[in-house]
């Protein structure tokens, strides 16, 4: 059961967009991380990725930049791997960062639906996140089909979804048993590994992800991603690609 971590490119943010009140004289460049799973003969995508360089920098984090080889189809090819051999997509959320390009895909999508009904009719500041007709952009997923769960939801056997709302209106993340671990799929419910340390100057067991849509809910989620499992795969962490793969 590979888990196989696949940059689409690199987002340029200030740090605080990941770690709540840390890091404001901090510029990095965080991945954004697309997952291709081999699990009980299926392939299955975990997210798609980014958009390309020149709409990431204009409407999203400028400075961000998607190389040539990583849009998510030239990425999986690296793999040896084609997008009609995706047998499923699984989306942790509808930001524009984690489903571009589903067009190239001809899987079914699976998504929450909370996540879905927000992501039609969000609110003006989150609008560019969804790409939405709001903030004066076409919605990249308009004409595509989803499969649509609620909450906890079992895919199959060794693999399932679990709500981790509080990023967004319904992200989820993943949960895979493997042969010696069980292994979360994070998205941004849990951003980079900071997360999972305790902030000492607050007093509080872990460290709050910068961005979110509901406090309450991500500080739970996040703290719901931190137990679920033995190995947390964040969202947008260089860490994890020190590993090629994990299984």
């Amino acid at each position: 059961m590979p888990i196989i971590p696949i940059r689409t490119g690199r987002i340029r943010c200030n740090k605080t967009v990941l770690t709540q009140g840390k890091g404001h004289d901090q510029v990095l460049d965080v991945p954004s991380t697309a997952w291709l799973v081999e699990h009980a003969g299926s392939r299955i995508l975990v997210d798609t990725g980014m958009c390309d360089t020149s709409h990431a920098d204009r409407y999203h984090y400028p400075g961000s930049v998607q190389a040539h080889d990583e849009r998510i189809d030239r990425a999986l090819a690296a793999h040896n791997i084609a997008t009609s051999d995706i047998d499923m997509i699984i989306l942790t959320h509808l930001h524009w960062d984690h489903c571009a390009n589903l067009h190239l895909f001809k899987a079914p999508i699976l998504v929450q639906r909370n996540e879905l009904v927000y992501a039609r009719d969000p609110s003006p500041p989150y609008a560019r996140s969804y790409e939405s007709s709001i903030a004066g952009l076409g919605v990249s997923y308009e004409r595509e089909e989803f499969e649509i769960v609620h909450g906890d939801y079992c895919v199959m056997p060794g693999l399932r979804v679990v709500a981790t709302h509080g990023h967004s209106a319904g992200h989820q993340s993943v949960v895979l048993d493997g042969r010696d671990a069980r292994y979360v799929i994070a998205g941004d419910a849990c951003m980079c590994r900071e997360n999972l340390l305790p902030d000492e100057r607050r007093g509080i067991p872990a460290t709050m992800i910068g961005r979110y849509l509901n406090a309450d809910q991500a500080w739970a989620s996040l703290l719901r991603v931190r137990d679920a499992g033995d190995v947390i795969l964040p969202g947008h962490d260089d860490t994890v690609f020190k590993q090629e793969k994990y299984s």
